[in-house]
């Protein structure tokens, strides 16, 4: 199953040493985030974001490939929840 990026899906952003300067504080430090697709490029596969920063505001991305690397997107890691039972100490 190969997800297609839509308006509205959430992706993370691994930002550049660019983008990571034209953000006011810098993002604590942070080198990747959150953002919402906001266009998708269907001819190409990139896409447009807006980025929320760990800090006031939010940092318009625009024609990002999809990748690990610098001012790449991926999807988010999806973690299973984790069922509590009565054999489970915390119970």
């Amino acid at each position: 199953y190969m997800q297609k990026p839509s308006i509205g899906r959430v992706v993370i952003v691994t930002l550049s040493d660019e983008q990571i300067e034209r953000i006011p504080n810098k993002n604590n430090g942070a080198r990747e985030c959150p953002a919402t697709i906001v266009r998708v490029f269907e001819d190409t596969g990139k896409i447009n974001v807006q980025a929320l920063t760990d800090g006031p505001g939010t940092i318009w991305l625009t024609s990002l490939e999809q990748g690990d690397g610098p001012g790449q997107w991926r999807w988010p890691v999806i973690t299973p929840p984790h069922i509590t039972t009565s054999s489970d100490p915390k119970y």
